[in-house]
């Protein structure tokens, strides 16, 4: 009830200022930065190792000409514009629970009623304590709730109960659209995103596409010097076969 009280200005009795229950709901929030965080680098690492993989696997015989690194490090380029992308969608989410909101008032309200009979179980009301309400404040019921109050010792921090359950009961409503939206924005900006444009980014960022295409596809595909000699051998050793098949033919005839 302190920071209740010390927020307190021209707000009739019994009433308390928004703020109060605003910083205890934004003290819940700023907690949902690092896992959000943790969530979204863990996705862009794990994409990144996948399609590394995928990209090897691919172009593994094309190593020597520069084609496997030069697709990798394009591809890796891609995902990485397409991270920055959802990282800013990911804050854009973040903000947006800076400010209480919500549409979902039957929800809210329905949660709201279950937690303030929860807090007022544990208090211990029903056991001695009078919880004072609005009415004790009004003129006009004064005579009645003294009525019911005599005897009973009033509980200051009753008013406490009721900003526990606004903040518990915005959480409920709060953190299951935000379990929610956040992978699923992750999925749509990071992970499906990722194939839309890519052959062409590819294709640009080797250069296939310009008037050096043929020279750069020869470059890109040049075998390993090895390869290339062992080529060179075998084939001249299919000439001798070939050569010798023909004259042991000709002999025979």
């Amino acid at each position: 009830m302190k920071r209740a009280n010390t927020a307190v200005t021209r707000e009739l009795p019994d009433n308390f200022p928004f703020i109060v229950i605003k910083q205890f709901i934004l003290e819940v929030v700023q907690k949902w930065h690092a896992p959000s965080n943790f969530l979204f680098e863990s996705t862009k690492s794990i994409l990144l190792e996948h399609v590394q993989d995928i990209v090897d696997e691919h172009f593994q015989n094309f190593g020597h000409g520069g084609l496997r690194q030069r697709v990798s490090a394009i591809v890796a380029t891609h995902i990485r514009a397409r991270a920055d992308q959802a990282a800013e969608r990911l804050a854009f989410l973040l903000k947006l629970e800076s400010e209480p909101y919500t549409r979902n008032r039957h929800y809210f309200q329905d949660y709201h009623t279950k937690f303030l009979k929860h807090y007022e179980n544990l208090r211990g009301y029903g056991h001695g304590l009078y919880r004072p309400g609005p009415a004790v404040y009004r003129e006009a019921d004064y005579e009645e709730s003294s009525q019911h109050s005599a005897g009973s010792p009033a509980d200051e921090m009753y008013p406490a109960l009721g900003i526990m359950a606004d903040v518990r009961a915005y959480f409920q409503v709060a953190y299951k659209r935000f379990v929610d939206n956040v992978p699923m924005t992750l999925d749509q900006a990071l992970v499906l995103d990722i194939s839309k444009g890519l052959d062409k980014v590819i294709f640009h960022g080797l250069g296939v596409n310009g008037e050096d295409f043929a020279e750069s596809c020869r470059r890109f595909l040049a075998e390993p010097e090895s390869i290339r000699t062992q080529r060179q051998q075998l084939v001249r050793k299919k000439e001798r076969l070939l050569s010798a098949r023909t004259e042991i033919e000709d002999a025979f005839r």
